[in-house]
């Protein structure tokens, strides 16, 4: 079993806050996911998307907060930035969470990908893998929300952190080895290739778990990477997870 926290670049100011917060919660995350009722669920159902993680990623903000008295708010509608001092003329967004930390509010999106932990990822025609492309998207979401049309309820300090979370997935059946430590690198080689996300990247964790937890894929099709590789009987392995902390605007 083996797990990671790194911090890429730190940025300037609320530096230590933002460390400190995004470490906690990839802690609490972890820890969510290794208990015997999340993996029990996870077996008898299937592998989650980003809407079934939804309650354990509000469990884990929850106790990432040092006050319980800490506010947390989700699916939040706020104006885009869109140089319309009339807000009811305002295109309107949407952001997951706003966490109180601390001093700092947090306007946080999250992205869930599954990707397989034993096939190359492949790169779009731009050189692009499809794989990071939902990690640009959530980073243009949040720095088009105006932080002027919640200032008022939010505390003093604000940052946009975008979260994208990887799933690392293999068929049962498969006679590859998986690795998903490798395949982690191989998304961050992708990153510091392109300017969709680098300079925003700032903190890494990885965890593979000590066994694989077996369950079933997802039936919808898929724009992740090779899921239609996936065996027929429907039973997959579930390896570990990634969490890539970009901080936005």
């Amino acid at each position: 079993m083996k797990s990671f926290f790194k911090t890429r670049h730190s940025g300037q100011g609320k530096k230590i806050i933002r460390k400190d917060f995004v470490e906690r919660f990839c802690t609490k995350f972890d820890d969510e996911l290794h208990k015997d009722s999340t993996q029990k669920f996870i077996r008898n159902f299937r592998i989650p998307n980003e809407r079934e993680l939804y309650g354990l990623l509000i469990k884990s903000f929850v106790q990432t907060q040092m006050n319980p008295d800490e506010f947390i708010a989700t699916e939040l509608q706020i104006a885009r930035n869109d140089n319309n001092d009339d807000y009811s003329q305002s295109s309107v967004g949407r952001v997951d969470f706003l966490v109180n930390y601390r001093n700092v509010s947090f306007l946080i999106e999250v992205k869930v990908s599954r990707v397989s932990a034993v096939s190359a990822i492949s790169p779009l025609n731009d050189a692009i893998p499809k794989v990071i492309r939902p990690w640009g998207s959530v980073c243009k979401q949040l720095n088009d929300i105006s932080e002027e049309r919640i200032k008022n309820a939010a505390l003093k300090k604000m940052e946009k952190l975008a979260l994208m979370i990887y799933l690392y997935v293999s068929p049962i059946k498969s006679n590859k080895r998986a690795n998903p430590c490798n395949k982690h690198e191989q998304i961050i080689s992708y990153v510091d290739g392109s300017n969709l996300i680098s300079e925003n990247f700032h903190y890494e964790y990885f965890r593979e778990f000590e066994q694989p937890i077996e369950c079933y894929k997802r039936k919808s099709n898929s724009m992740d990477e090779d899921l239609d590789t996936m065996d027929a009987s429907g039973k997959i392995n579930f390896y570990g997870f990634s969490v890539f902390a970009s901080l936005c605007g």
